[in-house]
Protein backbone atom coordinates (compact mmCIF):
# COMPACT_ATOMS: atom_id res chain seq x y z
CA UNK A 1 0.00 0.00 0.00
CA UNK A 2 1.63 3.29 -0.96
CA UNK A 3 0.06 6.65 1.15
CA UNK A 4 0.51 9.64 -0.95
CA UNK A 5 -1.27 13.34 -0.68
CA UNK A 6 -2.85 15.65 -1.86
CA UNK A 7 -3.67 19.53 -0.72
CA UNK A 8 -6.96 21.24 -2.50
CA UNK A 9 -9.85 23.44 -2.12
CA UNK A 10 -12.15 21.36 -4.06
CA UNK A 11 -11.94 17.99 -1.72
CA UNK A 12 -15.59 17.25 -1.90
CA UNK A 13 -15.96 17.81 -5.67
CA UNK A 14 -13.06 15.03 -6.46
CA UNK A 15 -14.54 12.71 -3.65
CA UNK A 16 -17.71 13.10 -5.47
CA UNK A 17 -16.64 12.93 -8.83
CA UNK A 18 -13.16 11.57 -9.22
CA UNK A 19 -10.17 13.45 -10.30
CA UNK A 20 -10.53 15.71 -13.53
CA UNK A 21 -14.10 15.49 -13.85
CA UNK A 22 -15.04 18.96 -13.52
CA UNK A 23 -13.75 23.09 -13.53
CA UNK A 24 -12.63 22.87 -10.50
CA UNK A 25 -11.30 19.55 -10.34
CA UNK A 26 -8.53 20.18 -13.37
CA UNK A 27 -5.16 19.51 -12.03
CA UNK A 28 -1.61 18.61 -13.48
CA UNK A 29 -0.35 20.00 -16.65
CA UNK A 30 -1.91 22.78 -18.93
CA UNK A 31 -1.94 19.03 -21.25
CA UNK A 32 -3.09 16.44 -19.01
CA UNK A 33 -5.63 15.99 -15.83
CA UNK A 34 -4.60 14.36 -12.98
CA UNK A 35 -3.22 15.16 -9.58
CA UNK A 36 0.36 16.66 -8.26
CA UNK A 37 0.56 14.00 -5.28
CA UNK A 38 3.39 13.94 -2.61
CA UNK A 39 4.94 11.56 0.16
CA UNK A 40 4.06 14.21 2.59
CA UNK A 41 1.47 17.22 2.67
CA UNK A 42 2.62 20.59 0.70
CA UNK A 43 2.11 23.41 2.18
CA UNK A 44 0.27 26.85 0.13
CA UNK A 45 3.75 28.45 0.59
CA UNK A 46 5.46 25.06 -1.12
CA UNK A 47 2.61 25.85 -4.37
CA UNK A 48 -0.23 23.45 -2.87
CA UNK A 49 -3.38 25.41 -3.42
CA UNK A 50 -5.93 24.58 -1.05
CA UNK A 51 -6.20 23.78 2.68
CA UNK A 52 -7.83 20.43 2.61
CA UNK A 53 -5.89 17.54 2.37
CA UNK A 54 -6.79 14.32 0.40
CA UNK A 55 -4.92 11.06 1.45
CA UNK A 56 -4.61 8.66 -1.66
CA UNK A 57 -3.67 4.83 -0.77
CA UNK A 58 -2.53 3.06 -4.03
CA UNK A 59 -1.41 -0.46 -4.45
CA UNK A 60 1.90 -1.32 -3.92
CA UNK A 61 2.14 -3.00 -7.63
CA UNK A 62 1.09 0.22 -9.52
CA UNK A 63 4.33 1.58 -10.23
CA UNK A 64 4.05 5.25 -10.39
CA UNK A 65 8.04 5.70 -11.55
CA UNK A 66 6.46 6.98 -15.10
CA UNK A 67 5.03 9.85 -13.34
CA UNK A 68 7.62 11.23 -10.50
CA UNK A 69 9.14 14.54 -10.88
CA UNK A 70 12.40 14.71 -11.24
CA UNK A 71 13.91 16.06 -7.82
CA UNK A 72 15.99 18.95 -9.33
CA UNK A 73 12.14 20.21 -10.61
CA UNK A 74 11.40 20.11 -6.92
CA UNK A 75 13.86 23.10 -5.86
CA UNK A 76 14.56 23.29 -1.78
CA UNK A 77 11.77 21.42 -1.76
CA UNK A 78 12.52 17.81 0.65
CA UNK A 79 9.77 15.06 -0.30
CA UNK A 80 9.20 13.19 -3.24
CA UNK A 81 6.00 14.16 -5.73
CA UNK A 82 4.37 12.42 -8.68
CA UNK A 83 2.04 13.81 -11.61
CA UNK A 84 -0.34 11.47 -12.24
CA UNK A 85 -3.17 11.17 -14.74
CA UNK A 86 -6.84 11.41 -13.65
CA UNK A 87 -7.85 7.61 -15.26
CA UNK A 88 -4.89 6.25 -13.02
CA UNK A 89 -6.14 7.75 -9.97
CA UNK A 90 -9.62 7.10 -10.49
CA UNK A 91 -8.87 3.77 -11.43
CA UNK A 92 -6.32 2.33 -8.18
CA UNK A 93 -6.62 5.20 -5.68
CA UNK A 94 -8.50 4.92 -2.69
CA UNK A 95 -9.23 8.96 -1.78
CA UNK A 96 -10.36 9.98 1.65
CA UNK A 97 -10.23 13.24 3.67
CA UNK A 98 -8.51 13.89 6.33
CA UNK A 99 -10.40 16.01 9.24
CA UNK A 100 -8.49 18.36 11.07
CA UNK A 101 -7.39 16.07 14.28
CA UNK A 102 -5.73 13.35 10.93
CA UNK A 103 -4.54 15.97 9.02
CA UNK A 104 -2.49 17.49 11.92
CA UNK A 105 -0.77 14.35 13.03
CA UNK A 106 0.07 14.10 9.28
CA UNK A 107 1.72 17.29 9.18
CA UNK A 108 3.25 16.97 12.63
CA UNK A 109 4.94 13.69 11.09
CA UNK A 110 6.15 14.81 8.02
CA UNK A 111 8.22 17.93 9.76
CA UNK A 112 9.42 15.77 12.08
CA UNK A 113 10.75 13.52 9.59
CA UNK A 114 12.22 16.43 7.35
Amino acid sequence: MQKLYYMTDVAELILQQGFGQGDGARFATPTSRGGYLSDRPVAMDEGAIGDQLLELVLPDALDLTAYELDAAELGSWQGREWCVPAPVLNRYASVRLLDGEEADEVWLRSWLAA
